[in-house]
Formats: C-alpha cells, sequence, structure tokens
C-alpha cells in the first residue's frame, strides 16, 4: 500500500471514529435527557418515533440529492456542520413540544450521515482499493464505546448537558476530517440518478424483501437501543453501568469488524445475515429472563460477532442489488425504510408495551421478532437460489 492511500485509510478511520463519537454521546444518553425533562414513557416513546419517522423522511431525499446533485463529501459536510449547530437546542428545550421541535430538526442532518459515510467509503474502496470496509468501520465501533463509557462519567460529574457540547465537538471535527479527505465521492456510474432508477430498485423484490428483513431486526434494536436503560435499572445498575454497557457493546464488535470481509466471503452475505439474527434472538431471549444487571452487562458481549455481521451483509447484499447510480438512494433507502422504520416501530410499540408490561417482556417480544427476521432471510436465500 502507498503512501497515499495509507493516508486516506487514515482520514476514513478517523471519520469513523469521530461520526460514531458524535453518535456515542447521543443515542446512549438521549433516554436519560428526556428522562431529566419529566417525560413519560409515552412521551418518551412518541420522541423516539419523531426521530425514526424524521430519518425515514430525510435519508431518502438527502439519497437522491446526493446522486442527482451533490457528492458525498459534499452532502457529509452539509449535514455535520448543521449537526455541530443544531444539537444546542436541546440545552434551550424546555417543554415537550419544544424537545421534539429540537430532535426534528436535529435528525435531518444527523440521519443521513451515516449512511451517506459508508456510501461514500464503498465508493471508496471501489474506486482505490486502499482498505475494506471492516478495517475501517471498526473504528466506528472504538469511538462509540469510548464516547459512551467517558461521556456516562462526565455526565455523573457535571449535567447530561455535558453530552450535547462533547457531540459538537467531535463533530467539528470531523468536518474538519471530511473536508481533508481528497475524494469527493461523485458516484462510479457514467450517468446520473433519474426517479425512473429509483421506481426500478422499488420494484425490485430482493431489494424489498432485504430491506422488510433489516426493518424486522432493527423493531428489535430499536426497542433495545432506546430502553435498554430502563432494563439496567430495573436490574441494580445506573447512569454509569450504562456508560459500560454501551462500551462493552460496541468494544466487542472490534474483532468482527476486523475481520469481517474475511468471514463474509466464507459464509455469504445472507447466511451471515441469518447467522446474526439467531444470535440476536439468543441475547434478547436472554434479557427477558430477570437478573442482575452484571449478567446482563455479559449477555450483550454477544453484540460483538451478530452486530458487525448483520451490518455487513445487509449493506454488502445491498451494494450488488442497488444499480451503480443510485447507490446512495439504494443505502439511504435501506437506512430509511428498513433501520428506520423499523426503530420507529421498535421506539414506540416499546413505549406503549412499557406503560402496560414489564421490561422482561419486552425483550421476550423483540427476540420473537429477530426469529420472524431471520425466516425472511431464509426464503430470500431460497428465492436466489431459485432465480440464480
Amino acid at each position: 500500500m502507498d503512501l497515499e492511500n495509507k493516508t486516506l485509510k487514515l482520514k476514513v478511520r478517523l471519520m469513523y471514529l469521530l461520526l460514531f463519537g458524535s453518535t456515542g454521546c447521543y443515542y446512549p444518553f438521549i433516554a436519560v435527557y428526556f428522562a431529566s425533562r419529566n417525560l413519560n414513557y409515552i412521551q418518551i416513546g412518541l420522541a423516539f418515533a419523531a426521530n425514526s419517522l424524521i430519518a425515514i423522511i430525510a435519508q431518502p431525499v438527502w439519497g437522491y440529492l446526493t446522486d442527482k446533485y451533490l457528492s458525498k463529501k459534499k452532502t457529509l459536510m452539509i449535514a455535520v456542520s448543521f449537526c455541530a449547530l443544531l444539537i444546542f437546542l436541546f440545552i434551550l428545550a424546555d417543554s415537550f413540544y419544544m424537545i421534539i421541535g429540537a430532535t426534528v430538526l436535529l435528525i435531518i442532518f444527523q440521519s443521513v450521515t451515516q449512511p451517506i459515510s459508508d456510501s461514500y467509503t464503498y465508493e471508496m474502496i471501489e474506486k482505490t482499493d486502499a482498505f475494506n470496509f471492516g478495517e475501517v468501520r471498526l473504528m466506528g465501533s472504538a469511538g462509540f464505546a469510548l464516547a459512551a463509557v467517558i461521556v456516562g462519567k462526565i455526565i455523573q460529574e457535571t449535567s447530561i448537558h455535558s453530552t450535547f457540547m462533547i457531540y459538537s465537538l467531535l463533530f467539528i471535527l470531523m468536518l474538519i476530517t471530511v473536508r481533508s479527505i481528497p475524494f469527493e465521492g461523485n458516484g462510479t456510474a457514467k450517468k446520473r440518478a433519474s426517479m425512473k432508477d429509483v421506481s426500478g430498485i422499488l420494484k425490485n423484490f430482493r431489494f424489498i424483501l432485504m430491506i422488510l428483513s433489516v426493518m424486522l431486526a432493527s423493531i428489535a434494536l430499536g426497542a433495545n437501543s432506546s430502553y435498554i436503560a430502563v432494563l439496567i435499572e430495573k436490574t441494580g445498575g445506573s447512569v454509569a453501568i450504562l456508560g459500560l454497557v454501551w462500551f462493552v457493546l460496541a468494544f466487542s464488535e472490534l474483532p468482527a469488524f476486523f475481520f469481517g470481509n474475511h468471514i463474509i466471503r466464507k459464509l455469504g452475505e445472507l447466511n451471515a445475515f441469518i447467522i446474526a439474527m439467531a444470535l440476536f434472538a439468543i441475547r434478547f431471549g436472554l434479557c427477558a429472563i430477570e437478573q442482575g444487571y452484571a449478567s446482563i452487562i455479559i449477555i450483550q458481549l454477544m453484540q460483538g460477532i451478530s452486530f458487525p455481521l448483520f451490518l455487513m451483509g445487509g449493506l454488502q447484499y445491498m451494494n450488488k442489488v442497488v444499480p451503480e447510480q443510485i447507490r446512495a438512494t439504494g443505502i439511504t433507502l435501506l437506512s430509511s425504510l428498513g433501520f428506520g422504520l423499523g426503530s420507529l416501530f421498535g421506539n414506540l410499540g416499546g413505549g406503549i408495551l412499557l406503560d402496560s408490561h414489564s421490561i422482561f417482556f419486552l425483550y421476550a417480544v423483540i427476540s420473537c421478532i429477530c426469529l420472524l427476521s431471520m425466516a425472511s432471510a431464509f426464503f430470500l436465500k431460497f428465492w436466489d437460489s431459485r432465480n440464480a
């Protein structure tokens, strides 16, 4: 690898470190922020649902604008800049409606940062062959882990507002990093995207079925991400323990991301995805059993193999299915309709269930949902084999 490619790899790793460091300041502690503003479970569920709903709308719009008019680099720089500023609205918000407004404005920009970063990175890989996806994406897990555990300690010593200030600082550093990357990300195709291309991909059965599988998985993952704080508290933990849980979750992913490309090549994208769903079902099923928070933390180590296989299997399968000229649109549609819509159902449904049932019942439900996702992926595998 020449010096130019090594420098590019280093900058992309730093980009992921800062991106997920920023989100590690937001997602693990936003439920704590909502509680500090005296929101009830239904209001918290609605706030999380607003988060997901805006992402569902914003992501494909940004994806199409990127493929049609912008470069991936420009889109990232715009989104990151606004995130660094809009996060301070949460400090000013003092009512449920102001919190919803702050959430809507932030998520319009924040929701696109990860899918466009992934699309941008995959294009760099195709054009330069300087690295593989897992090698750089693992820095995202490291950034999320470090941010979660450090910010958890800082919140204990100061206030929940500290997390928003650190979030802004990390996104400013990401903006500087992205600006320094000598790659625009204009697409490998010779023509720009059109609405006809988008309509075509939405009629592709393989694309839709994979989105369904991802959506089902994201219902479970969204509910877990939003309400694991409740699980930790109900089993005797605290906010500082919550930071440790997210640290364990993220750092456990590093080995699988590092060897991810080798694993995917050996297993195949769909087999990797199916194994991930089985592991998610077992993990959430174990969380449904009443126990101490120490056991809950140990169970989270299953994230280490399941999430990288889920993410890389899904993304690489979609990268094969989606035409070149609408890759950003395809990835943002996956993020919107799969991850986003699933999280919306998980967040809102989780809040409704918690209002009348225990946290342990919620985890039993999301374990069953992971089995449904696994079944739909099995059907997709059968469909591919019949239509090969």
